[in-house]
């Protein structure tokens, strides 16, 4: 075993797979991507996937990783959002 994470790793497969353990756990117990780091990881402790990257700096990057995704996909189904009610509205001021 290597300082590099491989026990961790194996446990989940390989590092991808543990980095992917580690971001499914954030989208399930943080929710939001504005939560701060500090709150997310009192969320996130207790769970096993908490294990999956080895040091805090790994967990770090990953959440920071996660916000930004989760930012991207909050801000499309935003947009999604407004291009529908904006279409529903169009298509009320046409039948009127």
């Amino acid at each position: 075993i290597t300082r590099t994470g491989s026990a961790r790793a194996d446990a989940f497969g390989s590092r991808d797979e543990a980095v992917r353990a580690f971001m499914d756990l954030l989208t399930e117990k943080v929710g939001s991507s504005q939560r701060p780091w500090e709150e997310a990881l009192l969320a996130i402790m207790s769970d096993r996937r908490y294990g999956a990257l080895e040091s805090l700096a790994e967990k770090r990057r990953a959440f920071a990783d996660w916000q930004l995704a989760q930012q991207a996909a909050e801000a499309q189904k935003q947009q999604a959002e407004r291009d529908a009610a904006a279409r529903a509205f169009g298509a009320l001021l046409a039948d009127a």
